[in-house]
């Protein structure tokens, strides 16, 4: 995975307009997990990407990230009955 710094900003805003909504994110978040040690370093690097580029978070934490996550998959799940 190419850190955070050595992105072009060009990268940046790629990356950034693929988390644009929850869904997105966790789109993204399952695309670059593997390359990762841990889920909160995934979560990390794609919120600071976020902040850089919207100058705000996208999840208050990566707790928050998980709940949401959690409660989607489960709106999912339930809908696909």
């Amino acid at each position: 995975m190419i850190p955070i710094n050595q992105l072009t900003t060009g990268q940046k805003i790629d990356i950034a307009l693929q988390l644009r909504d929850t869904a997105s994110f966790f789109v993204k978040y399952y695309e670059l997990l593997p390359k990762f040690k841990t889920q909160k370093e995934c979560y990390d690097y794609l919120n600071a990407i976020h902040i850089e580029i919207f100058e705000t978070e996208k999840y208050n934490s990566f707790n928050s990230f998980q709940a949401c996550m959690y409660r989607d998959a489960k709106k999912y799940l339930k809908n696909r009955k």
